[in-house]
């Protein structure tokens, strides 16, 4: 048996790797992804890293995308889909999986059109509240399209629809004796995020206010691997005090990221669907700039859903200035035993065995082809 993994949301797919590797060590699974962080980016991508990790064979692929806003990079994205297609097209010809799971994007999409033509079985699943374009086409070829959420199923095919919540890394959970790569002193603990490729806009306005934030706060930053190095420089200005005060991380693996989660007072940062999710299971008061450009308004709609029940505040990042932000999250630090309350009741509409209900979906197309 041979399982093809593919798409956009890293995070949800390793965890569901993970658990298809627990319960059936004879499968063998595939990964197609990219191999580079971001499009002219020379960083190697974390997705590749990890999936290797894992022990999985990763096939690189190369596509373009479709956007709503018509530019030169538009159009030079656009002429890389036929290509993307093809190629895709022969990496499930050679491979010849069983199975394909995806989990959306402009990556996924070509492999999943690929899969049908090949007549094989396509499970997806739907991470955002809002499905992108690439999605909704994702949808139309897939047998299955599994959700985070029961109110999702009204944006596609019911009789495709299965909730099974997110999929999350198991070593969210389990007990470990991991330590946080820093020592903690007597400040709250703020935790900056900007997913797992990071943003370099928002960077730049936590940059800009840093040394305001540090005078109330010890702050791990997730830059990143674009402003990693810019966050090192500022590092380096910054006096003995603050420096000791100032954790930049390119990336934080999952039991780092579970000590992080636990330690921290709050969050400020981008709210893509698998870090508010986390946050919600967490109980994690937190701040959310939604990315202004994010597919369909993905992310304003994930931060909203938590501010609508009480567990976050969402801010705008085009009208949001730079020395705001710090008395802003002073004034939230002010009241967060108040938001902390809150999320108790919000950590309970956030399922966290969304991985082995997806396996269950996997074991079931695969029994039934």
């Amino acid at each position: 048996m041979k399982v093809c993994i593919t798409g956009g949301h890293l995070s949800p797919a390793l965890a569901t790797a993970a658990e298809l590797q627990i319960r059936h060590p004879d499968w063998k699974i595939i990964w197609i992804g990219r191999t580079k962080a971001l499009a002219g980016d020379r960083e190697v991508s974390t997705e590749s890293l990890k999936v290797k990790e894992l022990g999985i064979p990763f096939f690189p692929l190369t596509t373009g995308r479709l956007n709503r806003t018509f530019s030169l990079e538009t159009l030079l994205s656009v002429l890389y889909i036929p290509l993307g297609f093809f190629e895709a097209l022969r990496l499930v010809l050679r491979e010849s999986p069983s199975i394909i799971v995806s989990f959306g994007g402009y990556l996924a999409l070509p492999v999943v059109v690929a899969g049908g033509i090949c007549r094989i079985p396509v499970v997806t699943h739907e991470q955002t509240r809002v499905p992108g374009l690439a999605n909704k086409i994702i949808a139309v070829f897939a047998d299955t399209i599994c959700v985070s959420f029961p109110e999702m199923t009204q944006d596609f095919w019911k009789k495709k629809v299965i909730c099974t919540g997110l999929p999350l890394r198991k070593e969210l959970f389990v007990k470990n004796n991991k330590m946080l790569p820093f020592s903690r002193n007597k400040k709250p603990l703020l935790y900056i995020g900007g997913g797992t490729t990071g943003s370099v806009s928002m960077n730049a306005l936590f940059f800009s206010c840093l040394t305001l934030l540090l005078k109330d706060f010890q702050i791990v930053h997730q830059t990143g691997s674009q402003s990693y190095e810019s966050a090192m420089g500022l590092k380096n200005t910054l006096s003995t005090v603050d420096k000791d005060s100032y954790i930049p991380l390119k990336y934080l693996g999952p039991e780092v990221l579970k000590s992080v989660y636990v330690e921290s007072s709050l969050y400020i940062g981008r709210s893509g669907a698998n870090t508010v999710y986390e946050l919600a299971v967490f109980g994690k008061p937190s701040i959310f700039i939604p990315l202004p450009w994010s597919s369909g308004g993905e992310q304003q709609a994930n931060a909203e859903f938590l501010a609508l029940h009480g567990g976050a505040l969402v801010l705008e990042q085009q009208s949001l200035e730079s020395l705001e932000i710090p008395k802003i999250v002073r004034t939230f630090y002010t009241k967060i035993s108040q938001w902390k309350e809150k999320m108790k009741n919000v950590r309970l509409m956030f399922p966290v065995d969304g991985a082995i209900r997806l396996a269950d979906v996997i074991d079931g197309a695969v029994s039934t082809k």
